[in-house]
C-alpha cells in the first residue's frame, strides 16, 4: 500500500511504476509523419489559448517526425469521429495521431466515446482496472475525496473509461496517474490541460515511439537581416529553388518591432545546411551594400 499522506497531513505524490519501454522499438519502422486534432469548445471560442499543438511540433521537430496537420473540432461527437477517421484513412499517410482534450470528468469530456465509434459503430467502452487504482491512490491522500458524493464518485471514474477496442494503456509519468490510451498502435489520447499534455507527451515520444536514427533528424539554422521582406524576395525564391535539390526549405519571418528578417533553413544534412547558411548570409550582404 502506498502511503500518500506525510506527517503533516500534505498529500504525498505517489511514484508509480511505469508500463515498461517496448523491447522492439528500434526494430519498428520510424514514424515520419505525424496529424494533431486538439479537442475543445473552449479552443474555438477563444477562451483557451492552445499551447500543446505547438509544444508537440517542437518535440515531434526535434525527434525527426514531421508534424504535417493540425485540426481543432469541437466537443461534437461527430466532428470527432469524421476528423479521426479521414485523419486515419490509409492514403492520409500519418504514422501518427495525438489528440488533446476532452478526458475529464464533466459531460463534455466525450474524447472517449467518440473515439471508441471511430473504428466499432457500437463505440463498446470498459473501465480499465489499473488506471482506477492509481487514481484512488493518487487521491486519497486528499481532503477533497472524502466529501465526494457517489455521483462524483463516478463522474470521476468516468477518467477511466476508455475505448474496449485494440488499445494499449500506457503509463509514462511516475508521478501521474493519468494514462495515454494507444489505439491500434497509432492514435494516442492525451489530456488538454497543458501541464499533463507536456508531461505525457514527452515521455510517450521519447520512450515509446519507434524515431527516425539520428541521422536522419533535420537541422535548422536561422539568418537575420536588417533588410525589408520585400527587398529579399528576389534572393530567397531563387535561393530556395537553387536548394530545393538538398531537401533544404527556407522560410522568411518578418518581425516588425524589431525592424528584421529571421529566415530560417531547414534540411537533413548539418554540413549542407552550414554552408548554405554561410552563401545566404554573403548573399544578403552583397545585396544590402547594393
Amino acid at each position: 500500500m502506498i502511503n500518500t499522506t506525510a506527517s503533516d497531513g500534505k498529500p504525498i505524490v505517489p511514484n508509480f511504476p511505469v508500463t515498461p519501454r517496448p523491447t522492439d522499438l528500434t526494430q519498428r519502422t520510424p514514424a515520419s509523419r505525424a496529424a494533431c486534432v486538439i479537442i475543445g469548445d473552449e479552443i474555438l471560442n477563444g477562451k483557451t489559448l492552445d499551447t500543446n499543438s505547438h509544444h508537440l511540433a517542437g518535440l515531434l521537430f526535434r525527434s525527426g517526425i514531421s508534424l504535417d496537420k493540425i485540426e481543432i473540432v469541437p466537443d461534437i461527437e461527430a466532428e470527432i469521429v469524421e476528423c479521426v477517421r479521414r485523419l486515419s484513412e490509409p492514403e492520409s499517410k500519418f504514422d501518427l495521431i495525438f489528440t488533446s482534450g476532452g478526458i475529464g470528468p464533466t459531460h463534455d469530456d466525450i474524447t472517449y466515446q467518440s473515439l471508441a465509434k471511430v473504428w466499432d459503430p457500437a463505440g463498446e467502452l470498459e473501465y480499465d482496472a489499473e488506471t482506477i487504482t492509481r487514481m484512488d491512490t493518487y487521491m486519497s491522500g486528499r481532503n477533497s475525496t472524502a466529501k465526494l458524493n457517489p455521483a462524483q464518485h463516478e463522474a470521476r471514474r468516468r477518467m477511466a473509461l476508455f475505448p474496449k477496442m485494440d488499445r494499449e494503456v500506457l503509463f509514462v509519468v511516475p508521478h501521474l496517474w493519468v494514462p495515454v490510451v494507444q489505439l491500434r498502435r497509432r492514435l494516442f489520447i492525451l489530456p488538454g490541460v497543458p501541464t499533463l499534455f507536456t508531461q505525457l507527451a514527452d515521455a510517450l515520444v521519447e520512450n515509446y515511439i519507434p524515431l527516425p536514427p539520428k541521422a536522419n533528424q533535420p537541422h535548422r539554422q536561422f539568418v537575420v537581416t536588417s533588410l525589408t521582406e520585400s527587398s529579399i524576395a528576389p534572393c530567397l525564391s531563387r535561393f530556395a529553388t537553387q536548394l530545393a535539390p538538398a531537401g533544404i526549405k527556407l522560410g522568411s519571418y518578418p518581425n516588425f518591432s524589431s525592424g528584421q528578417v529571421t529566415i530560417s533553413l531547414i534540411g537533413p544534412d548539418f554540413s549542407q545546411l552550414s554552408k548554405a547558411a554561410l552563401e545566404l548570409e554573403h548573399q544578403l550582404e552583397e545585396l544590402y551594400e547594393n
